[in-house]
C-alpha cells in the first residue's frame, strides 16, 4: 500500500484506531452505501418490525434496533463520531458527562435515539440477486417520522416496499421516502430466505474509559475550555 500524502497515512491509522476502539466490527453492507450522491434512489422492503406487537413480526427475523447514541460536535476537520451511551450498562458515560458540563454546546452531546434495521435492497444489475443491508436512521429523522406514521398506519412495516431518495450533498442532505404499491417489487424481495446481519455487532461500543480518546477530547470534561468550536455535523456512512 502507498501513500500520496502525509494526510492519507494519518487518516488510514485514525480509521484503524477508531476500528479497535469500536471492536473491530464485522464488514456490513449500509443502506447509505447506495445513496452516496444528490439523485440516488434506492428500492428496499424492511425484513424485520420495530415492535413485537406489529402484524409481520417473526421471532426468527428479530427486530430491529432502537440504540442511545452520543455525537462528538467538536472534531474540527474530521466528522462527528458516534457510539452508544454505556450510563446503563456501566453506570458512567462520556457523553452523558459532557452533555450536563458548563462547556458552550454541551446540549449537543445529549443522547439520542437511533434506529438499525436489516432491509433486502433491489440489485444494482438485473438479474443479480437482492442484497441485505442495514440501514440506520436517527429517530428524529423525517424518514423515521414516515415510518412510524406508515405502520400506525398499517400495523406493519413489511407489507409493502419503499423507495428512498437522496438530496443535496454533505450537510445539505435530505432523504425523501415513499412506499411502492407494486406487487411486482415485493415478489423481486421475497422475504423466505433473506439473511440477516446481526446488528448488535454493528453498534459501536467503546469502554468508559476510552471514550475521551475515541470521541476526540484533548482535556477531562472538568478541565474542558469554556468555549469548544462548533460544526455541522457531518453524514457518516452509516448515519442519516
Amino acid at each position: 500500500m502507498s501513500f500520496k500524502s502525509l494526510k492519507e497515512l494519518r487518516q488510514m491509522q485514525q480509521e484503524q484506531a477508531d476500528r479497535r476502539a469500536a471492536g473491530d466490527r464485522p464488514k456490513a453492507t449500509w443502506l447509505s452505501s447506495r445513496l452516496g450522491k444528490n439523485g440516488d434512489s434506492v428500492k428496499f422492503r424492511f425484513l424485520q418490525e420495530l415492535d413485537e406487537d406489529a402484524a409481520g413480526y417473526d421471532e426468527a427475523r428479530g427486530l430491529g434496533l432502537i440504540v442511545m447514541e452520543h455525537d462528538s460536535p467538536w472534531l474540527p476537520g474530521s466528522p462527528s463520531k458516534h457510539a452508544r451511551c454505556t450510563m446503563e450498562t456501566e453506570g458512567q458515560c462520556y457523553g452523558c458527562e459532557v452533555s450536563v458540563s458548563k462547556i458552550e454546546g454541551a446540549y449537543k452531546w445529549k443522547a439520542k435515539p437511533k434506529i438499525y434495521v436489516n432491509v433486502l435492497v433491489t440489485p444494482e444489475k438485473e438479474g443479480d440477486a437482492p442484497e441485505t443491508m442495514i440501514a440506520s436512521w436517527r429517530a428524529n429523522s423525517d424518514v423515521v417520522k414516515f415510518l412510524l406514521s406508515h405502520a400506525e398506519a398499517y400495523d406493519t412495516l413489511l407489507n409493502m416496499a419503499f423507495k428512498i431518495t437522496r438530496n443535496g450533498q454533505k450537510t445539505d442532505t435530505t432523504y425523501t421516502i415513499m412506499p411502492l404499491m407494486s406487487d411486482k417489487v415485493l415478489a423481486q424481495l421475497p422475504l423466505d430466505g433473506a439473511e440477516l446481519y446481526d446488528l448488535e455487532q454493528y453498534i459501536i461500543k467503546v469502554p468508559y474509559e476510552k471514550q475521551p480518546e475515541y470521541f476526540g477530547a484533548a482535556t477531562p470534561v472538568a478541565e474542558a475550555p469554556s468555549e469548544v468550536p462548533s460544526r455541522p455535523r457531518a453524514t457518516d456512512s452509516d448515519e442519516w
